[in-house]
């Protein structure tokens, strides 16, 4: 229970930091 609620948390995470790149893509793309 432990390790599957840690490794879930990991995955959630990840998804943020991907979403983070990719507005930040986007900000940057914008004004270029």
């Amino acid at each position: 229970s432990r390790g599957f609620r840690r490794k879930k948390r990991g995955a959630a995470v990840a998804a943020e930091s991907s979403t983070g790149t990719w507005t930040t893509v986007g900000l940057m793309d914008l004004p270029a």
